[in-house]
């Protein structure tokens, strides 16, 4: 190996860590009785050398969809409305698209730059449609895939996955923030 790459396995090492305390730490409640998962004494889950190499199988063996595979648009679930050309009625959770954007009647835009691999992403997005029916009139909240959609990431300065950003009628950013964990968590922001 020469020098070059050694920053290279240094930060992939590190990206590795930090993929599996997040992963152990969002689903470790899931699993109160997992052996793999050792609490220290200051209660934080410790990743034992068993589990970190299952995360690492997982990593090392999992792929990105070439254009023969479903589309992040194929995959989703039920609870999301497609997006269409039609105005979109207020208080709704969709999956995005400019022109339900630009035809929105809606006082409140959000766009929420999800990635099916992440797991932060996940649970935001599976509260908001099991809470969709509480989105106030006059909000819409628009699923958009973080790693396809390059040029509004560019846009609104969005440079990690889970971002939310709060849009006016003309398509200019108002905020932008992240981690939101619940719906709650984002209408208190708006």
């Amino acid at each position: 190996m020469t020098s070059n790459n050694k920053p290279l396995l240094i930060i992939g090492s590190l990206l590795l860590g930090v993929v599996a305390v997040g992963y152990f730490l969002t689903n470790s409640s899931d699993k109160q009785n997992n052996s793999d998962v050792v609490i220290a004494d200051d209660n934080t889950p410790a990743v034992t050398t068993e589990t970190a190499a299952e995360i690492e199988t997982q990593l090392t063996t999992s792929t990105i969809p070439n254009s023969n595979e479903p589309t992040l648009e194929d995959t989703q679930p039920a609870a999301i409305a497609p997006a269409n050309s039609q105005p979109l009625a207020a208080g709704t959770y969709i999956q995005y698209s400019e022109t339900a954007v630009t035809s929105s009647q809606a006082d409140t835009q959000v766009l929420f730059f999800h990635a099916t691999w992440c797991p932060s992403c996940r649970g935001l997005d599976a509260d908001i449609s099991s809470n969709q029916s509480t989105i106030p009139s006059g909000v819409e909240i628009y699923k958009l895939d973080y790693d396809t959609n390059v040029a509004l990431r560019q846009k609104y300065g969005v440079t990690t996955q889970h971002t939310l950003v709060e849009i006016d009628s003309n398509g200019d950013l108002v905020q932008k923030w992240n981690l939101s964990r619940t719906l709650d968590d984002v209408l208190a922001k708006i």
